[in-house]
């Protein structure tokens, strides 16, 4: 605790001062400022995550569903039916996307199926390959050159013909 004293004949005792200076304030201020933006910025892409959590569990979701339909379908119809299709979220309405069947009947006794899924997020970035939307593979999408359409959700079955 300061005391600050006047000697001047009105002010003659000694008055208690208590308080921040100016160059505390300003040192607290400088310290943390940069706390609340960390904080702030943590609480943002927190949000971001759980936006992107939401959206491949539905996506992860729609995948399954064309699993399922699959392997209720007749072993010697899968190709037809199912090769090269798209498929729609079960919710369009929560989730901006399209998925892409592909199945592998080059060996005798199995098929092998792979579902993409490719979606666009709330802030307009896109996950996946398919940049255009359309569920196919465009020359100009594949970013890495593997000829494959990538995508965060993939799921690969594998059905054998039991007859």
């Amino acid at each position: 605790m300061k005391q600050i004293c006047f000697n001047k004949r009105n002010f003659s005792k000694c008055q208690n001062s208590s308080g921040f200076t100016l160059v505390e304030l300003l040192m607290a201020t400088f310290i943390l400022v940069p706390i609340y933006i960390m904080t702030i910025l943590g609480f943002i892409n927190s949000a971001r995550i759980n936006e992107l959590s939401r959206s491949a569990t539905l996506a992860l979701s729609s995948s399954l569903n064309q699993m399922d339909d699959i392997q209720n379908t007749a072993f010697d119809q899968i190709y037809l039916t199912y090769n090269n299709a798209t498929f729609t979220p079960i919710n369009p309405d929560e989730l901006d996307g399209i998925g892409t069947t592909h199945v592998n009947n080059t060996q005798p006794n199995y098929v092998t199926i792979t579902t993409h899924f490719c979606w666009v997020e709330p802030n307009g970035r896109i996950m996946g390959e398919d940049l255009n939307g359309n569920g196919y593979l465009d020359l100009s999408e594949d970013t890495n050159g593997n000829g494959e359409l990538d995508s965060p959700v993939r799921l690969v079955l594998v059905i054998y013909d039991v007859s």
